[in-house]
């Protein structure tokens, strides 16, 4: 089975938004994907998913973070990728350090539109997340 096919029988009916959105690893999201539609639709830089995924793992394997999660929203081609907006990182650090966490480049150019936080308080629903003693997750939501 390819990563894609992996991924989705691992979100099921994504387009059932009855569901709570799934959390998925980052290797779940982004093993294989080339899908630039998948992730990161910002007019002023384009990312690749590999260079999302980079910046992505550099930031996880901080002592400060426990996990970074993809929360997985739609499937809207049924030929492309799954589709996110939204990135968490469960995390010891507050939420205005992650900036400095980031490489400067990707920071100025994928701003996020805002921050969630976990329990949401959004009225949106994502499958749960185990946040360890002394941390909280932060939603990066662009």
């Amino acid at each position: 089975m390819d990563a894609r096919s992996r991924l989705l029988a691992r979100i099921g009916d994504i387009n059932n938004f009855d569901l709570p959105r799934p959390l998925v690893t980052l290797e779940e999201f982004f093993t294989d994907n080339n899908d630039t539609m998948s992730i990161g639709d910002n007019p002023q830089k384009k990312f690749s998913p590999q260079e999302f995924f980079a910046e992505l793992l550099l930031l996880r394997e901080r002592k400060e973070v426990a996990d970074v999660l993809v929360e997985v929203k739609n499937l809207e081609d049924p030929e492309g990728w799954p589709f996110t907006n939204t990135i968490w990182i469960i995390t010891s650090m507050d939420r205005s350090e992650l900036p400095r966490q980031l490489s400067r480049e990707f920071w100025d150019n994928f701003l996020p539109d805002d921050w969630l936080s976990y329990p949401r308080l959004d009225g949106g629903s994502t499958e749960p997340m185990t946040i360890p003693n002394g941390m909280r997750a932060f939603g990066y939501y662009y």
